[in-house]
């Protein structure tokens, strides 16, 4: 349970048309191959891929952002990149 904002913010993530904050978003990254979606149902960050400990966990913005606040150049390495997240 995060706490509903009046919109979004470089740490808030996209569950329908609401904006959440929560403690533990910021240190979830952006991949545009990521471990992680996030899931409007339950609003959850649930693992699509195998995530171990040490991992770091990702999902990609642009599938559930509606608006990036802070574009950025994405540095994932990932061969599916999209080199500019905005």
């Amino acid at each position: 349970n995060g706490e509903k904002l009046e919109g979004p913010n470089r740490i808030s993530i996209d569950l329908g048309d609401s904006h959440i904050s929560h403690p533990i978003a910021k240190y979830v990254n952006h991949s545009c191959k990521p471990n992680a979606n996030v899931c409007h149902i339950t609003k959850s960050l649930v693992a699509i891929t195998t995530v171990r400990p040490g991992d770091e966990i990702t999902f990609n913005y642009l599938e559930s952002e509606r608006q990036i606040t802070t574009p950025f150049d994405c540095n994932c390495g990932s061969s599916e990149c999209v080199g500019r997240v905005e």
